[in-house]
């Protein structure tokens, strides 16, 4: 979808302008990733945990490179947030548009955001996150506020998921584990 972007590159270029926004909305791109981050980390573990499947650390995937945490900032939350929305409510956004309503659109790309995670659990999450991700696009007719949130969030996932790591590791210091 990204590559299709470079297609529309007139288009897309228009939504990279920073958008003036009130200051409910400059609230709203800092509260909600931290309670969305929140609950994901709580409640997905949890289901996953019940369910009996493994929920995968992302800090731990970079811990035997150089500046893991970077790294996995990098992969998990600077490069998903500029491409994704780029792809999903830059480009994706603005062929719907052109073919269905605002409404639809903004429901379509938050649905296709959802199960493109490939997650079944993910869904009652990311869906209601895409939609806040397509108002804004919409309300704003710019990517800004939508990279903005979704970097946040992701930044706080990956953040969570280093405190556990730490936490792993204190545990198997403690007990005698290396």
């Amino acid at each position: 979808m990204v590559a299709f972007s470079f297609t529309d590159a007139k288009s897309i270029k228009k939504l990279f302008r920073f958008p003036k926004m009130d200051v409910l909305i400059v609230t709203a791109v800092f509260v909600f990733p931290i309670l969305n981050a929140f609950a994901v980390d709580f409640y997905v573990e949890k289901v996953n945990l019940w369910l009996g499947e493994f929920s995968e650390n992302i800090y731990f995937d970079y811990i035997d490179y150089p500046y893991p945490m970077l790294l996995s900032l990098f992969f998990w939350a600077i490069l998903p947030a500029i491409f994704e929305e780029l792809g999903f409510r830059g480009f994706l956004f603005g062929k719907l548009e052109e073919m269905t309503s605002v409404k639809m659109t903004i429901f379509l790309t938050a649905f296709i955001f959802a199960i493109i995670h490939l997650s079944i659990i993910s869904l009652f999450w990311i869906f209601p996150f895409g939609l806040l991700l397509g108002y804004l696009r919409y309300k704003y007719q710019s990517l800004w506020p939508g990279i903005l949130i979704h970097l946040f969030h992701n930044s706080l996932i990956v953040l969570f998921d280093y405190w556990d790591y730490v936490e792993i590791i204190c545990a198997e210091d403690f007990m005698g584990f290396y």
